[in-house]
């Protein structure tokens, strides 16, 4: 059977079987069926958060498991159109996905013990095959994707590639930035990418042989008198909500001499990639600078681990 690997959690391992329709979950010891669930579609990916398992890739429908027994925990069902194509993201007791739908795709917040639906956001997608991802109080997410829908839907002359940092509890847009974070649709190697990594502060992206690190972190800003300002607000919005460094001005890049296609692994203050190009980069976090890097004897298309 065409078995695949999808997470895991509490001494749990989770598979999908692609033509059985069916999720697996192992003993982590040794190896020994816990539970097994048919279910209604192709279960590809998933993830595991609050001793539940979600699932939502390739299908219409977000449904959560008990990560100990298999039974269902609760399912959030779309519309006829709508589609979810990868497992999102969880944090503080919320899961947030995206999907394709119609008239318009969307970003959206569900609350983890009920699946009440608590906020979206509307989003551009063609099949849309990228993640949400979650980090601080903040879910970052492409909402345009400039194919299909963004060329049409969206007005002309306007940007057709957006990526944004939302307030995760309010759905609020913090910032954006005219390029996609993450995976991108595409029938060659190289036009697949790899997921974002958060580490530091920072949002590392690849983008067309460039490994970017993005950082909405002001300098120290002084508090010169009694609450803050003149205003009296004790708040300092010159240090809230900023922007980030702006793609051509980024904090640091680094070019490699192919597609990254592999999420980055960052780790003890150094960042670890690979490239196309048959290199695996070592550099550093906080400046980009190269520490080393090796040959190997073909590109390098999976991510690396710490």
């Amino acid at each position: 059977r065409d078995v695949s690997s999808m997470c895991a959690g509490d001494g749990v391992l989770f598979y999908g079987c692609w033509y059985d329709n069916e999720i697996l979950a192992l003993d982590a010891r040794n190896g020994t069926i816990i539970w097994r669930r048919t279910t209604p579609a192709v279960t590809r990916d998933a993830l595991y958060y609050n001793g539940k398992l979600y699932t939502s890739a390739l299908k219409r429908d977000i449904t959560t498991y008990n990560g100990t027994t298999g039974e269902i925990v609760w399912t959030w069902q779309g519309g006829f159109r709508t589609y979810f194509s990868n497992t999102g993201c969880a944090g503080d007791g919320f899961f947030f996905d995206k999907a394709v739908d119609v008239p318009a795709g969307f970003v959206g917040c569900w609350d983890d013990a009920t699946g009440e639906l608590r906020w979206k956001i509307p989003g551009y997608y063609y099949i849309g095959y990228f993640s949400t991802f979650y980090d601080d109080g903040k879910v970052y997410a492409i909402l345009q994707d400039s194919r299909g829908l963004s060329e049409t839907e969206v007005e002309a002359g306007k940007v057709k590639a957006l990526s944004a940092c939302i307030d995760a509890m309010t759905g609020q847009i913090l910032w954006t930035v005219p390029f996609q974070i993450g995976h991108s649709t595409g029938a060659g190697a190289g036009d697949f990418r790899g997921d974002v990594a958060i580490a530091y502060g920072c949002l590392f992206v690849e983008y067309y042989n460039v490994l970017y690190c993005v950082s909405d972190i002001q300098p120290p800003k002084d508090w010169p008198n009694y609450r803050g300002n003149v205003m009296q607000n004790a708040v300092d919005k010159s240090q809230l909500g900023a922007a980030p460094s702006d793609v051509r001005y980024p904090k640091w890049s680094f070019k490699t001499g192919a597609y990254v296609s592999a999420t980055p692994a960052v780790a003890n203050g150094k960042v670890f990639v690979g490239s196309q190009d048959g290199k695996i980069y070592c550099l550093d976090a906080y400046n980009g600078t190269k520490i080393w890097n090796c040959t190997t004897k073909w590109r390098v298309l999976a991510s690396c681990a710490y």
